[in-house]
């Protein structure tokens, strides 16, 4: 009856945390503990299911953060990597999410930022209260043609989808000239018999061909390589991933 009891008295994190802040939708709450934002007891939790206590204490480090999700360092590191200025320029975010590349992209004074996701209620509020960012949620970015412009920079930072499967449609939304940086996660990329438990990529010579035949398919596309590197931040799940950048036009 003990043992009833205390798995009672458990739930999910982000259940709890929502629980305590119904302000904040479950979206954005189980996105924000994916990148890192939520901490117990000065440890972070990353995974949104994990079971705490319903009473736990916990803090969001929403204030803390140089960006609104960890994924805002990936872009940073590739725009310096690759010595990409953003600066007063239109741009694409394909996987908004939270909006991290987003706020990247603003910091580097990015003119105006369209963020496409086909999630809905995970960015974070300083994004959407941004004018320069158009926010659209719910979408497909290959429904987006007629829908932008053609933009002169595009970051891409997709999940449960290959890259090469949109970058079609992505050429078709780069101007001419215009650079692409593209987070390409091994894990998304292969057949799901390579992943180790966790879906974690750990064969060292398989993900290396992973973002070969991945870049590959890039350039078939029209794009060319300009450089490529690994990501300094480990992807939320543990994959190791890596930071691409492309110009447009052979």
């Amino acid at each position: 009856m003990e043992l009833l009891e205390n798995q009672v008295s458990r739930e999910r994190l982000d259940v709890v945390i929502h629980k305590q802040r119904p302000d904040l939708s479950r979206s954005l709450i189980q996105s924000w503990i994916k990148n890192g934002m939520v901490t117990i007891a000065g440890k972070v939790i990353i995974k949104p299911g994990q079971l705490v206590d319903q009473a736990v204490a916990f803090t969001l480090q929403l204030d803390q953060p140089e960006y609104v999700s960890r994924s805002g360092a990936k872009l940073n590191q590739a725009l310096q990597a690759f010595n990409v200025d953003v600066a007063g320029l239109t741009a694409l975010d394909v996987g908004l999410s939270t909006g991290g590349f987003t706020d990247c992209l603003l910091q580097h004074h990015a003119a105006k930022v369209f963020g496409v996701d086909v999630g809905t209620k995970q960015v974070h509020p300083k994004i959407a209260a941004d004018n320069r960012v158009v926010v659209m949620e719910q979408t497909d970015i290959r429904n987006c043609l007629g829908k932008i412009d053609p933009v002169d920079f595009i970051a891409i930072d997709v999940s449960f989808i290959s890259v090469v499967k949109i970058i079609d449609v992505v050429a078709q939304l780069l101007k001419t000239q215009g650079k692409m940086i593209i987070l390409i996660k091994p894990q998304f990329e292969t057949v799901k018999k390579s992943l180790a438990r966790g879906g974690i990529v750990k064969n060292t010579v398989l993900r290396k061909q992973i973002v070969q035949d991945v870049i590959a398919a890039i350039e078939h596309a029209g794009f060319k390589l300009q450089g490529c590197v690994e990501s300094l931040t480990i992807g939320g799940d543990g994959n190791v991933e890596y930071l691409v950048c492309f110009s447009k036009g052979k």
